[in-house]
Order: C-alpha cells, then structure tokens, then sequence
C-alpha cells in the first residue's frame, strides 16, 4: 500500500508552477490532407449484429464511411508528421469518436467555432453535426494499425470503427 504524506514529508513544500510548459500547437494552414468521416447506425439501429470481420456491406449496422469494420483492411493511410483536417459527422445521435495514437484539437463545431467543452488537445470528441478536428500523426504504426471508432461499446462491437496506419 502506497501512502501519501502531503503535510508532514521531508523537504521543501512543493510549489505550483507560476506558468505550466507550453506544448506546441499544430497550424491548420499545414495540413496536408483533408478526409472526412460519417458515423451512421444505418436501418438496424441499435441491433447487435455482429458486424465485424468481414463484408464491405453496411447490411444496416453500424458503420463508417458506409462500411463495418474490418481487421483485414486499412482504411486509411497516413504520412507520419502529417497534420490532417478529419472531418466527422454522426448520423440518428450524437457518438463520443475517438482515435488511437493522436491527440488533436477541435478547429470547428458544425461550421462555427468550438464549443468551451473542445478546448484543449484531446483524443475523444463527442460529435453529432459536422466537428473539424487537428490531427497531427507523430506515432508510427507501421507493423499494427491504430484505430479511430465511436466509443458506445454496442457501436464498436458492431463495426463502427477503422484502422489507419502511420509511416
């Protein structure tokens, strides 16, 4: 068992910094590419189909860009220190996308500016209408892709994601 001693360890109290480390910020006007991406629950719904592994169909569940997820394919392929604008859209509800292997900033929320909740880096953004994200790729995933997917576990599970590779 760790214990934490706050008012009684050795040594000088600790003192927050007066100003924190800057982290460097992406500049929109360098993005390389720009790619977009519609989450869509299709006719099934909220149905557990079991769509991974495999068709190119969206049979009604859930998809990206029209098709499930599958294992076998690449999405997208993405130069390593590239920066991107990926636009991403729900359809029928609102979904938490994430991405693996990046942080990014939100640029615009259906057309206008940010909302107060996008402020900052992130790696999961809630999105419905139109959202603008940053992304920078500084990670390789050469031999294993990453993935970007809704994170409702039923979507997932269902073939709401892709995978991109970084090289």
């Amino acid at each position: 068992v760790l214990q934490f001693d706050p008012v009684g360890g050795h040594g000088a109290p600790s003192k927050i910094p007066e100003r924190l480390v800057e982290r460097p910020r992406a500049d929109p006007s360098k993005a390389n590419t720009r790619r977009r991406f519609v989450l869509n629950m299709g006719m099934g719904g909220m149905g557990m189909g079991g769509m991974m592994g495999g068709g190119t169909d969206s049979g009604g569940g859930m998809v990206i860009n029209g098709r499930p997820f599958d294992m076998n394919r690449i999405d997208e392929k993405v130069r390593l220190g590239d920066t991107e604008i990926w636009e991403v859209s729900g359809e029928m509800m609102s979904h938490p996308f994430h991405i693996h292997g990046v942080q990014f900033e939100v640029l615009s929320r259906n057309g206008g500016k940010p909302i107060l909740r996008d402020a900052g880096t992130r790696d999961t953004v809630v999105i419905r209408a139109p959202v603008e994200l940053l992304v920078h790729f500084n990670q390789p995933a050469e031999i294993a892709p990453f993935m970007y997917h809704c994170h409702i576990l039923e979507h997932e599970d269902n073939g709401m994601m892709g995978q991109f590779r970084t090289i």
